[in-house]
């Protein structure tokens, strides 16, 4: 079992990899909003970002072979800058979080299974003035307990 960082790192470069167009290093973040929002604030041109929460985690106990298999959720939170396009936009990160671990359900080997189980309606939000769209997302790993 890894250590929950990497796992969030791998998802998180999971996102970047997806969504190579909308998202970079600076733009998709674990747990720190301020630096989110300097980077889409002060980059040009920029109207996504992601941030990545420990949503919670839950043992599992698979029968027959009561094999030990910890479920964690982690939360993501996709924001969409208003412009012009910001309806096509939103279509098109509804469209894309659902595929997000299509092609690669381990992250790249670092755990048993990730999917998206969860997005929510998108909120329209003010962030200093600035209007946005939060899409709310959850992706839940699985992982065999060593």
């Amino acid at each position: 079992m890894q250590d929950y960082a990497v796992v969030e790192e791998a998802l998180r470069q999971r996102l970047i990899t997806h969504f190579s167009n909308q998202l970079s290093d600076t733009r998709c973040v674990a747990g720190d909003i301020d630096a989110l929002l300097r980077a889409i604030f002060d980059e040009e041109d920029t109207y996504f970002g992601c941030l990545l929460e420990f949503g919670m985690a839950r043992e599992l106990i698979r029968e027959p072979f009561k094999a030990q298999i910890w479920a964690t959720q982690i939360v993501g939170i996709f924001m969409i800058r208003y412009s012009p396009d910001v309806e096509d936009n939103l279509r098109l990160v509804l469209k894309n979080l659902r595929t997000l671990c299509k092609d690669d359900p381990r992250l790249g080997g670092t755990v048993d299974r990730a999917r998206v189980i969860r997005i929510d309606t998108p909120e329209p939000v003010q962030v200093e003035d600035i209007g946005f769209y939060f899409v709310p997302f959850t992706v839940e790993v699985w992982e065999r307990a060593v």
